[in-house]
């Protein structure tokens, strides 16, 4: 059976395709999710009990944690394709933002949460608790913005991503 017949460089472009579109589609799909339905429920349904913060912050770090593989995946099939380094180094990068949220801001936000809120609120902790949200605020948007960015980039016409394997 001959590499043509059996699939061979075509079969694995196609597959490199379906994972590059299976993640980016997952990635800029559960960032969505959270930022207009996940969280902003959360803070009007538990806001009053002080409980969205433990139903939100999970969910964040999952979405973290996706986002770190999802742009190391999307980095390797980039090179693997040889797509150019663009496609290469942004996916990175999206990633490093991931990380620096969940293990920079997250933490530290997490470190001055129990002095920010209730009777014993500190002035200063509650001023930085606001700080670190809106910087992690402003990390999420980025990181959506940067993935729905590489969905354009990766749908224009004559991009490998839509081009049709050489069979």
């Amino acid at each position: 059976m001959s590499e043509s017949s059996s699939g061979g460089p075509a079969l694995r472009e196609w597959a490199l395709r379906v994972v590059t579109w299976v993640v980016l589609g997952s990635w800029l799909g559960s960032w969505g999710l959270f930022a207009f339905v996940v969280a902003p429920t959360a803070f009007e349904v538990l806001y009053a009990q002080g409980t969205a913060g433990d139903v939100v912050a999970p969910v964040l770090a999952t979405l973290h944690r996706f986002g770190i593989a999802a742009g190391i995946v999307l980095a390797l099939v980039a090179g693997t394709r040889r797509q150019g380094w663009l496609l290469v180094v942004w996916p990175l990068g999206l990633a490093a933002l991931c990380a620096a949220s969940e293990y920079g801001i997250t933490p530290a936000i997490n470190a001055v949460q129990p002095h920010s809120f209730g009777p014993d609120q500190q002035k200063e902790a509650a001023a930085r608790f606001s700080e670190l949200h809106q910087m992690s605020r402003y990390v999420f948007g980025i990181v959506g913005l940067g993935v729905l960015a590489l969905v354009a980039v990766e749908a224009r016409p004559g991009s490998r991503a839509t081009q049709q394997p050489d069979t």
